[in-house]
């Protein structure tokens, strides 16, 4: 009698905490779980909320790493970590043999910020990498990605880390580094979006 009881009360407990896991939101959690392969420059997002109105995407975005210093005498001079929200098209056509004359406008990139190499080098954008903790980082901010991202024949949108030199005897600006973190989305509608982990990578 005791056996069942005990059964009876266990599948009870198991089916209380399933039925609350179904009805309990999990939200958006990407980039935190701990890697071998490591980016110099990496991201995660975080979000209570997965669907979003398009016009209206505003998430916590976490990144930080390492970025590329040149010695006093070097011809060439870091720039720093420019930030973008892109699709994988205008990502792709970002390339480390071309020339641009301004970061803040090339096409297809939306620009968000330029953070200075000792600034990103100073401690504030550090990233702490464990097998147990995953990844922690320093830094967090929350920002809008722009409407103008998500595309109707893509499906995937990135949070881009361009790192720029210039050589001190030329104008404009090369690509040095470029990572990319990476959301997948579905249209719900023409005016909501659902927002999940990649199944691919840019």
């Amino acid at each position: 009698m005791r056996t069942k009881t005990l059964s009876l009360i266990i599948l009870m407990l198991s089916c209380s905490l399933a039925l609350s896991g179904c009805f309990k939101s999990k939200g958006l959690k990407i980039g935190f779980n701990y890697e071998i392969n490591l980016s110099t420059v990496m991201g995660a997002v975080k979000s209570e909320h997965t669907s979003f109105a398009v016009d209206d995407v505003t998430l916590d975005f976490y990144f930080g790493g390492s970025a590329i210093e040149y010695p006093p005498d070097s011809e060439h001079r870091a720039v720093g970590v420019a930030l973008y929200f892109c699709n994988e098209k205008a990502y792709r056509n970002l390339d480390f043999g071309l020339q641009y004359a301004s970061y803040k406008d090339i096409e297809g990139m939306y620009f968000v910020k330029l953070i200075s190499p000792s600034d990103f080098n100073s401690g504030d954008y550090d990233v702490d990498v464990t097998l147990i903790k995953g990844k922690v980082f320093q830094h967090n901010e929350v920002l809008t990605v722009p409407k103008e991202v998500f595309i109707s024949d893509d499906d995937h949108f990135g949070l881009a880390f361009i790192q720029f030199c210039n050589n001190k005897s030329e104008d404009g600006n090369y690509v040095s580094r470029k990572n990319c973190f990476v959301v997948q989305y579905e249209f719900l509608n023409d005016e909501t979006i659902e927002l999940m982990k990649p199944s691919h990578l840019f």
